[in-house]
């Protein structure tokens, strides 16, 4: 009897022990005003919270930090979270987390400021006064003025998702977009540009995507492999931007007015002018969009992939090849 009851007790504290360990493992769980438990009791977080408990996120930004979370809204996914491979899902939500407390409307950012996520990849923010109004893009999305204190850092909300960058040169990321292939292979035979975007610096590609060069008349390898050098360094040199452009920077920096498209100019790596225009859409009040038009052209030419980063810059991908 003693021996049945000696393993009673033996049992009986194994049992608590048990039970202590796993309240130990979660007990960040039931503080409601961890990062993880905010966004889970956000309705306008929801895909969020789905992609941050589908990766180790959820669990991570239960622990002491502090950290940032930036937070896209439900309307900044364009796709159902479930729907991503996770490994790729994984990258995206570990570039939206931040070590430390960043309280973006106090911190003073030069134009596209660079900060890191905690993974260690580049983003860049600007803090723009326009008008009465202060604005704060973090690659070019907006921080929004939704903001929430947590217990272990902040919740900063975005409008955009942000799509960590995967190379840190803009020739690999040229090299690896399966539209610009004829682009690249222009590139590729103007060493002296490609030397550029294999450095350090910031610098912003307009490419043409393949449909674009083939109505240009650069159709194929062979056809580009046979043009002059020269020829083929001017038409590359009028795509490329000398700094890092986001779209949205041009919204930031071009004075508008009223309700209507409004024009500004950009001067590319040969020096020549580009026109761009910011288009006015009536149904959000805002300028979300822009055109471009070489001192040839004689259509607008728009952007068909916005955003791209690099670590040295910037690529769109455009529907036309830029004439000058």
């Amino acid at each position: 009897m003693q021996n049945i009851i000696k393993y009673l007790l033996i049992a009986s504290c194994f049992a608590l022990l048990i039970a202590c360990e796993k309240e130990g493992t979660n007990r960040y769980s039931y503080d409601a005003n961890l990062i993880s438990m905010i966004i889970s009791d956000n309705a306008n977080l929801s895909q969020l919270d789905a992609a941050n408990k589908r990766t180790e996120l959820h669990d991570m930004l239960l622990q002491e930090g502090p950290f940032t979370q930036l937070a896209p809204s439900d309307d900044a996914f364009t796709t159902d979270v479930n729907t991503i491979g996770l490994s790729r899902l994984t990258n995206i939500m570990r570039y939206h987390v931040l070590n430390g407390v960043y309280d973006f409307n106090k911190l003073p950012f030069q134009f596209n400021q660079e900060i890191y996520s905690y993974t260690g990849g580049k983003m860049f923010v600007t803090k723009w006064t326009k008008g009465v109004d202060t604005v704060i893009t973090i690659n070019g999305a907006i921080i929004t003025p939704v903001m929430k204190d947590a217990k272990n850092g902040k919740i900063q909300v975005i409008n955009r998702v942000l799509e960590p960058y995967l190379f840190d040169y803009l020739s690999e990321v040229v090299g690896n977009e399966y539209d610009i292939t004829l682009f690249n292979q222009v590139l590729e035979r103007v060493p002296a540009v490609r030397s550029l975007l294999q450095k350090e610096g910031a610098y912003t590609i307009y490419a043409p995507n393949n449909a674009a060069m083939v109505s240009y008349g650069y159709s194929t390898l062979e056809i580009i492999n046979e043009k002059p050098v020269e020829e083929l360094e001017r038409l590359v040199r009028y795509h490329i931007v000398p700094d890092r452009r986001f779209v949205y920077d041009y919204v930031l920096t071009t004075p508008t007015s009223g309700n209507t498209n409004v024009t500004t100019t950009e001067t590319m790596l040969n020096g020549d002018n580009l026109t761009l225009t910011l288009v006015f859409n009536s149904g959000t009040g805002t300028y979300n969009k822009i055109t471009l038009l070489g001192t040839r052209n004689t259509t607008e030419t728009n952007l068909t992939r916005e955003n791209i980063l690099a670590g040295n810059g910037v690529l769109h991908i455009i529907d036309q090849v830029l004439l000058h």
